[in-house]
């Protein structure tokens, strides 16, 4: 019994893990992306760069990552079924397309926004 929970857990749930973890990454990476890209087109509008626009970022961090831990966890619970994270995975694609979708606005159009 022992063999078997050692096996499962390096070759089943070793791969969740792994792909968790690159979610993380990726979301990180889009987050990065996003707030330099912001950073130059406030440059670009000739705002200041406060505290407040990059809070704006940590917001958003809190945002993304507290559904991403739940979904995580129920990825954890399923891994003997499913044999992918599939909504860590579903969530990663839906949080990188919205910080594409940012990156893509032009400055003018999030001043008419604002």
């Amino acid at each position: 019994m022992e063999k078997a929970i050692i096996d499962f857990i390096e070759n089943h749930m070793m791969n969740h893990i792994i792909l968790i973890a690159l979610c993380v990454a990726a979301t990180i990476g889009a987050m990065a992306v996003d707030l330099v890209s912001g950073v130059q087109k406030a440059k670009q509008r000739g705002e200041a760069r406060t505290s407040t626009g990059y809070k704006k970022t940590a917001t958003k961090a809190k945002k993304y990552f507290t559904p991403f831990l739940t979904l995580c966890f129920i990825d954890i619970l399923c891994c003997v079924v499913i044999p992918i994270p599939v909504f860590s995975m579903l969530w990663t694609a839906y949080c990188i397309f919205c910080e594409f979708v940012s990156v893509r606005e032009k400055s003018w159009q999030k001043e008419e926004l604002r």
